[in-house]
């Protein structure tokens, strides 16, 4: 495949321009000019600025079945005695004691054809039922996604197979953590090295569990137990110490931000400055709730600039947290967050629009990418490619049939609300 007449986001996040030849999935010429070769499948990609597919570093899906209803609602009151909080456990309770393999399949796929409407070509899956990891294996493999798939406690069954994700462990929740289960945890570390994820220090709550059991917090028990390395990859982290933040830079930890979500649950934000203050490896996340990628990368430059330091972060601070640093942990999913020759082709196309000009790319000043990520919508994502394979076409989904999905997924709605749910 060539792509010609290319304007593309460049590694120094400058426009750059030139051909890009792809073959067997990846990239490998970038030439000022390519010629096509006979029956070559051939793209002008003169009406559109490509870019690296972008990475949401934290996910539970199926969570679509959650829009609205944990609305107004902290963490801790989840469940609870209101109507509100029996629909909340009527969406648990059927995803860990009732869900047929079709019906989770269906709302997996639903899930994941909004990520790649958005441009977003790697995930880390955290999952929303116990046991599922096959299935969601299955069907990120199905829809063509790359993966970090968080397999709880299936870890030592995944690592006989020979799966084509890359596959972590869990740390548990603060709430759920005891001395048998670090010692297992310990084990299967001296053993396999695996990524560890863990939700961790997410809110007040939490911190008091753990310092009540432990009378440490979360990070110094896992550096505690030899847990803490660069294969640790921590969600939220909004009640860390100044001590946890020096623990974190020290093993090479890397944290997960989650602005959108911590908001919606009322969790609180994650010291973000201080972390990039430190050089720790900083990635963006949707989570759980609401799944607007691009709100989570605008969000994050508004924190960033928030205080009085207008002159320290730019949108390619942003960027490279949604790209380049998941990179760490992808592991041999071969995601790499960059167009450069022998890279994976990963790539979305978003169409040049009114709404974007001016584009201004000189050598002093570029406002290119701040455009694309302030001033696009999801409409003007036209294609993505994965591993140079097409799975979004002329914004058609081409690896699975999103109109039956559709239809298919409103009918568990009615299912599991019945009543409750107007279609």
């Amino acid at each position: 495949m060539i792509l010609k007449n290319v304007r593309y986001i460049g590694e120094d996040f400058r426009l750059i321009k030139g051909d890009i030849l792809i073959d067997n999935g990846i990239i490998k010429k970038i030439r000022k000019k390519i010629e096509i070769e006979r029956n070559e499948e051939t793209l002008y990609c003169d009406n559109y600025i490509v870019l690296p597919g972008l990475a949401n570093a934290h996910s539970h899906n199926p969570d679509t079945l959650t829009r609205g209803i944990f609305k107004d609602t902290k963490l801790a009151d989840w469940c609870g005695h209101s109507k509100k909080g029996d629909l909340q456990k009527r969406i648990f309770e059927y995803l860990d004691r009732s869900v047929s393999t079709d019906d989770f399949e269906v709302m997996a796929l639903k899930s994941y054809i909004q990520y790649i409407k958005q441009g977003i070509t790697f995930i880390v899956e955290s999952g929303q039922a116990d046991f599922s990891a096959s299935q969601l294996e299955k069907c990120i493999e199905r829809i063509g996604l790359k993966a970090n798939l968080d397999l709880y406690d299936e870890f030592e069954e995944y690592k006989k197979s020979n799966g084509k994700l890359c596959y972590s462990t869990h740390f548990p929740e603060e709430e759920d953590i005891n001395k048998e289960n670090i010692a297992e945890l310990v084990r299967l570390n001296k053993e396999y090295k695996p990524f560890i994820m863990t939700h961790c220090l997410e809110t007040q709550w939490r911190k008091e569990e753990v310092l009540k059991k432990f009378s440490v917090s979360t990070v110094e028990l896992l550096e505690k137990d030899n847990l803490l390395s660069e294969k640790s990859v921590l969600f939220h982290c909004v009640h860390v110490s100044k001590k946890d933040i020096e623990l974190l830079k020290e093993k090479n930890a890397n944290v997960v931000y989650c602005p959108v979500s911590n908001m919606w649950s009322g969790a609180g934000e994650m010291p973000i400055e201080r972390m990039l203050e430190k050089d720790i490896n900083v990635m963006l996340a949707t989570d759980f709730i609401y799944n607007d990628f691009w709100e989570v990368m605008k969000t994050t430059y508004y924190k960033l600039k928030s205080k009085d330091n207008k002159n320290l972060y730019s949108i390619n601070d942003v960027f490279k947290m949604a790209t380049l640093n998941s990179v760490l942990i992808s592991g041999n999913s071969n995601y790499n967050g960059k167009i450069i020759e022998n890279n994976s082709a990963d790539l979305f196309f978003v169409e040049i629009q009114d709404c974007l000009y001016p584009l201004i790319e000189i050598p002093e000043f570029s406002n290119v990418l701040h455009n694309i990520i302030f001033h696009s919508n999801n409409e003007m994502i036209k294609h993505v490619i994965i591993n140079g394979r097409w799975i979004m076409k002329d914004r058609k989904i081409l690896t699975v049939n999103e109109d039956k999905i559709n239809m298919e997924y409103k009918k568990i709605c009615k299912k599991i609300f019945d009543k409750d749910v107007e279609l």
